[in-house]
């Protein structure tokens, strides 16, 4: 007992002045505002808040609350001390420091997002500061922090939307690349691929695949082509996929469409090998000879010149073979097909329907205006050299990069989605946390864009980096010892000196 018989002398005697200073306990956290940042809807981020002793004498915490407990959830890693002794910790003991050199310990906090919106809360420690001016009815001492966090739905964008591998030989293995973009705040995630309609392609890139807001990355997509059943049937090997993404974009359901082998479905100048404007789905019978095609004149050769199954058969360029209202001389370049000719809408078939010397343009196949992207790649103008996917945006009305938005990094866009772009007065257009009439905050931002960073009400000097605290109770009682002693003393203190006796109990039942 002589421990206990040392102590109590201290626990409930007269502290002089200079003894209640040496004694002194005092906590704070390192920021008064602390930022788990943007994070996908659905997903789970864990984010530190560091609190200091700063005084003197060693601080306990006795309880971290968190006033939105759904959303910033309070995990119990942040205590270290069995007071009990039943094997759990109860509590939180912080060693002394100072303003220059605080003792930190770190309480975790993990903010989960349900929905897209800004999420803010605010976080309560509860200690035996004995500096502190707010108290608990119980004695507790009270110091505030405030946490906030985003959550918000990411976006993907695919480019192209469809690929053409081309001819290729059976047995090699081809790549090449689709570019992912992230067009949202939130992190994206593509878990895997879904290939749909073949096993001849699969990704070469691993997943899953992480991408930030604002950036792209590469996936590379591989073809091994199969060997065809007939080589006399080019269309025998004609491979097709559908490509599907697994991400956490909710609801994502654009696919890229992947065609290799498809004569048919192509624009690749490889199946018009001679160069005679006829391919040989298109119905050119020697793909080799530029003077072998449908609507070449018949010669007295000994071969079929115009692909229709005759040889040196007489023809006569003046007469109206396939009955659509035009001769060969008049401009019909397939006399033996009727839905050729001048007339004629161009199909996206490789045949030059119109007869204009180019196949499959004004098609959604056909990139007409030339700038690398057609419309079934992507491009949602392809009058306009200027607007493909993933062109510069720029102020003029216009989708230029054809993402959906018009106008986005200009003034006149909502960048962050708080309501306000740079000319209805958002001061930072990508800060959620700024707009005008935001409430302030202590992140050394103006986030309500009248000019003044971290003010608060009537602008005192501390602004938004101090609470203003509505008391519920006295800040201090009056007790009276058992000697006779008067003294001010909150009823925090007795907390104290219930810890005190419970280490001192354990060191005597551990001797």
């Amino acid at each position: 007992m002589r421990y206990a018989l040392i102590f109590l002398p201290v626990f409930f005697g007269c502290s002089s002045d200079n003894q209640l200073r040496l004694q002194s306990r005092q906590i704070q956290t390192s920021h008064s505002t602390y930022d788990a940042g943007i994070l996908s809807v659905g997903d789970r981020k864990t984010f530190p808040i560091t609190l200091q002793s700063i005084g003197p004498g060693p601080v306990s915490v006795f309880d971290v609350l968190s006033a939105d407990e759904d959303h910033f959830v309070i995990l119990n890693s942040w205590k270290n001390l069995d007071i009990d002794n039943d094997g759990s910790n109860d509590m939180l003991q912080i060693g002394s420091g100072s303003t220059d050199y605080p003792t930190e310990k770190v309480v975790q906090i993990n903010f989960r997002p349900e929905e897209e919106r800004a999420y803010k809360s605010r976080v309560t420690i509860y200690s035996d500061d004995s500096t502190a001016s707010e108290l608990t009815e119980d004695g507790y001492s009270i110091f505030r922090s405030s946490v906030r966090g985003i959550g918000s739905n990411p976006c993907a964008e695919v480019y192209p939307s469809f690929f053409d591998f081309g001819k290729k030989p059976a047995g090699g293995t081809f790549l090449s690349n689709i570019t992912i973009h992230n067009c949202g705040n939130a992190p994206l995630t593509i878990s895997s691929f879904d290939f749909i309609g073949s096993t001849s392609f699969y990704s070469a890139t691993a997943t899953p695949i992480y991408i930030l807001n604002g950036e792209s990355t590469n996936v590379q997509i591989a073809w091994i082509p199969a060997a065809a059943q007939d080589p006399i049937y080019r269309e025998q090997n004609e491979d097709k996929v559908t490509v599907s993404m697994i991400t956490n974009v909710p609801g994502f359901t654009e696919t890229i469409e992947i065609i290799g082998n498809s004569c048919t479905d192509s624009v690749d100048e490889i199946w018009d090998a001679d160069g005679d404007f006829w391919t040989v789905c298109g119905g050119d019978c020697d793909d080799g000879n530029p003077n072998i095609h449908p609507g070449a004149s018949e010669s007295n050769n000994n071969r079929d010149d115009n692909c229709n199954d005759l040889v040196d058969e007489l023809t006569d360029s003046t007469a109206d073979e396939d009955g659509d209202g035009q001769s060969g001389i008049d401009g019909d370049c397939d006399d033996f097909d009727a839905s050729v000719n001048t007339f004629a809408a161009e199909q996206p078939n490789e045949i030059d329907d119109d007869c204009d010397g180019v196949i499959d343009n004004n098609t959604i196949n056909y990139d007409d205006d030339g700038d690398g992207y057609s419309e079934r790649e992507g491009d949602c103008n392809d009058n306009n050299s200027a607007i493909l996917p993933m062109a510069e945006e720029v102020e003029n009305g216009l989708d230029d990069n054809c993402n959906g938005n018009v106008d986005e990094g200009s003034n006149t866009f909502d960048d962050d989605n708080d309501g306000y772009s740079e000319d209805e007065g958002d001061c930072d257009d990508n800060n959620l946390w700024v707009y005008p009439d935001a409430i302030e905050d202590c992140d050394n931002a103006d986030n309500d864009c009248d000019g003044l960073i971290d003010e608060g009400p009537e602008e005192e000097d501390l602004g938004a980096c101090v609470y203003t605290i509505e008391y519920n109770d006295s800040d201090e009682r009056s007790v009276q010892s058992n000697d006779g002693c008067a003294t001010t003393r909150s009823p925090k203190s007795w907390i104290s000196f219930l810890f005190l006796f419970m280490l001192i109990r354990r060191r005597l039942k551990s001797e």
